[in-house]
């Protein structure tokens, strides 16, 4: 499975991977997969702790 939380996992300094080429490899792959006619796709249902975030609806 690939989401585009795993592109800030492998980009921040604390977290980022030694090894380049798995690093670029792991980034085109992202990038690949969720790249949409606009940008990157995100999953409008993820609204956790934000400002649209209703707390008293259930996701399906």
């Amino acid at each position: 499975n690939t989401d585009a939380s795993l592109l800030l996992s492998v980009s921040w300094p604390a977290l980022v991977i030694n090894e380049d080429e798995v690093r670029m490899k792991t980034i085109e792959k992202v990038i690949r997969k969720l790249k949409g006619n606009f940008g990157i796709k995100h999953f409008p249902k993820d609204r956790y702790k934000t400002a649209i975030e209703d707390e008293n609806r259930k996701l399906k």
